[in-house]
């Protein structure tokens, strides 16, 4: 049967119409997906990706940008490629509002936060004609002209805009919030509060006196000392002068010179009237009863420690943000600071959340202590120059010579952790190097050979003491054995303190963490023996269980075993050396820097030779389908996937 030209003209519209319905119903599923998509990808940035701060600047303004390590994911071996898309975005809430802010006169923006929130405390002594003057004198210096944000490495375009007085959430754990200080705060002693300043954002300094003083009861509070290090930024001399004369117990003190962070703290300590000390970076805001349970600490234990639980405050978006509250402080063999989570043993020391934690290093940038004890046995070391060190010298000192070293965690202060915390006046790595290598001589005994052996791998590190030096650190040193007649050894501190640090062995030639240049991801080794990759691994972090290290036998080793391919499936395992293998192994680095570089390993097998370099890949088979594993693949110079870097590279050649 023949259909009509007019029902077919019928069907064929009614199909245009299903194809049209289709389409529009295909382009929601793929809008809604990709919408999806950038949801996840941005929980999976913030969960797995190491920040690495860049900065782009247009007309002025600043816009942040991080830059979240991996562009796209690793290749599914047997599969075709799988590109998941750029993950490199704009990671501020406010960028479009950053390129066309203005910082008009009068303008405050109050930050505020579900949940609970802390409460002002001390505004009540200052008058309403005290409260004018100060926002007027806030308009006119947040006006003045000053550097460009990447100058200070915060966006203090943003932090011009927000309250001084701004609020901030109660992160305290309920056991503390319980706590009443009331009935014992006429009975604590008085501290001093100690501000060292060098080209700092003013609106950040003055925050964080706002925050002391609306946060702290008057009767607990003698002073607030600004130490302006001779910074060259102008809005910190005549304006800052004119704001503090309005504020009650701050003062500002001037070097005439550039002293460095350690001895501008110094300075300030011997001219202070308060019994506890407390040290903090002038990028640091205070929390809700911050001070009470550390002057209540320091008046039992007067030859101790103690810290506060460090938070965060973003140096993008200038948000509070709370601890996780399980790590605490560390160092790495080159002596930088690094965090270390808390182990079991001294989680189950403690019977509240309210106890202290004992911490084997301190972060340095808010730290309390008992005057009369800390300037009697030494004070900080003013043998260190500039920055660096004071903190592992403080607390190394304090654990080895009868005290301990506490972080109090109903005490709650955040801090902005900067791309580089400290400007130096002179080579910052020498510096620093300096500094660590004379820490190491006061303290570590014979342990000091693997500081030399990390630091010194790298020719811009190799420094040498002077006469000087020298001279000066057996004085430092003698002045010790008088003080304290007889301290206890680096070994008994690593055995007691902390035990989770792994020693590098002798015959290493590389030692650490082995993390991926493209994704930042780290080996992990697992329960089962088999190798695969985990995100829980930073520069700033150290995870001693995660720590292998290439000897100089060519063998890729974690603590006593050996790590080799369980041929042919080229994933890596486990297992104790000298086991019986199908094939051998022999392991390297190809190297691009000292600890960077290709890892390669050569097999033999039935007498024929291969090389294959370890890659990042999605894997395909099971039981480890799509999960992220280190295998054997052919070498290929292009692929970022194939380039690690192990912590640090050992040359104990160096030792000095």
């Amino acid at each position: 049967m023949r259909l009509r030209v007019g029902t077919v003209l019928k069907l064929r519209r009614w199909i245009l119409r299903l194809i049209t319905v289709t389409l529009f119903i295909a382009f929601l599923l793929v809008y809604h997906l990709n919408q999806w998509e950038m949801e996840t990808r941005s929980q999976w940035e913030k969960r797995h990706i190491n920040n690495n701060w860049k900065y782009h600047y247009k007309n002025g303004n600043t816009v942040f940008q991080q830059a979240v390590g991996n562009t796209n994911k690793p290749r599914d071996i047997g599969r075709k490629q799988n590109f998941l898309g750029a993950l490199v975005r704009v990671d501020i809430k406010d960028a479009q509002i950053l390129k066309d802010i203005k910082r008009k006169k009068g303008k405050t923006l109050d930050w505020t936060k579900d949940g609970n929130i802390s409460k002002m405390t001390s505004h009540e002594h200052w008058n309403d004609n005290i409260k004018h003057k100060l926002r007027q004198l806030q308009v006119d210096i947040f006006n003045q002209s000053r550097p460009p944000d990447s100058a200070y490495k915060i966006n203090v375009t943003l932090s011009d805009t927000i309250s001084l007085d701004r609020q901030v959430p109660d992160t305290r754990h309920l056991s503390c919030r319980t706590i009443n200080y009331a009935s014992s705060r006429s009975t604590l002693p008085k501290s001093t509060v100690i501000i060292v300043c060098y080209n700092e954002a003013l609106s950040m300094l003055l925050r964080c006196i706002h925050s002391i003083l609306n946060r702290t009861p008057p009767e607990l509070l003698a002073e607030i000392i600004v130490v302006d290090d001779a910074s060259k930024i102008q809005n910190l001399k005549e304006p800052l002068d004119r704001y503090v004369n309005l504020l009650s117990k701050v003062t500002v003190v001037r070097n005439k010179h550039r002293e460095g962070l350690i001895r501008a703290r110094m300075l300030a300590a011997r001219m202070a009237k308060g019994d506890v000390l407390v040290f903090h970076d002038a990028h640091t805001e205070v929390n809700v009863d911050w001070l009470e349970p550390q002057l209540l600490y320091l008046q039992q234990n007067p030859s101790h420690v103690v810290q506060p639980e460090v938070e965060n405050i973003d140096a993008a978006t200038i948000e509070y943000f709370p601890s996780s509250g399980k790590m605490r402080g560390g160092f790495g063999w080159d002596l930088k600071y690094s965090w270390i989570e808390i182990p079991k043993y001294e989680l189950q020391r403690r019977s509240s959340e309210a106890d202290p934690i004992r911490t084997p290093s301190i972060v340095g940038c808010a730290v309390s202590v008992n005057k009369v004890h800390f300037l009697e046995t030494g004070g900080f070391d003013e043998g260190l120059k500039i920055w660096g060190g004071e903190n592992h010298e403080l607390a190394w000192r304090t654990w080895l010579c009868g005290g301990a070293v506490v972080t109090i965690p109903c005490s709650r202060v955040a801090h902005v952790f900067k791309p580089f915390s400290y400007s130096f006046d002179g080579d910052r790595e020498r510096i620093v190097s300096k500094n660590v290598m004379r820490i190491a001589e006061l303290w570590m005994g014979n342990y000091k050979q693997y500081l030399y052996a990390t630091v010194r791998a790298y020719k811009f590190k190799r420094i040498n003491f002077t006469d000087a030096d020298r001279e000066s650190i057996r004085e430092r040193k003698k002045f010790f054995q008088i003080k304290f007649k007889e301290c206890k050894n680096f070994g008994w501190y690593l055995k007691t303190i902390v035990p989770e640090i792994n020693i590098p062995p002798e015959n290493a030639d590389v030692f650490g963490e082995v993390t991926n240049d493209r994704s930042r991801s780290c080996f992990n080794v697992r329960s089962d023996g088999y190798i695969d990759l985990t995100y829980n691994c930073f520069i700033t972090r150290t995870r001693p269980e995660n720590e292998l290290y290439i000897d100089t036998s060519g063998h890729l080793r974690y603590r006593n075993l050996c790590v080799t391919l369980l041929y042919p499936s080229l994933l890596l395992h486990v297992d104790p050396c000298g086991a019986t293998s199908k094939i051998q192994t022999f392991w390297s680095m190809y190297k691009f820097a000292p600890s960077f570089g290709r890892i390669t390993i050569g097999i033999v097998d039935k007498g024929k030779h291969k090389t294959y370099c370890i890659e990042q890949v999605t894997c395909v088979l099971e039981p480890f389908v799509d999960r992220q594993m280190p295998q054997a693949m052919p070498c290929n110079d292009a692929n970022r996937f194939q380039l690690w870097s192990f912590t640090y590279k050992m040359d104990y050649s160096q030792v000095y």
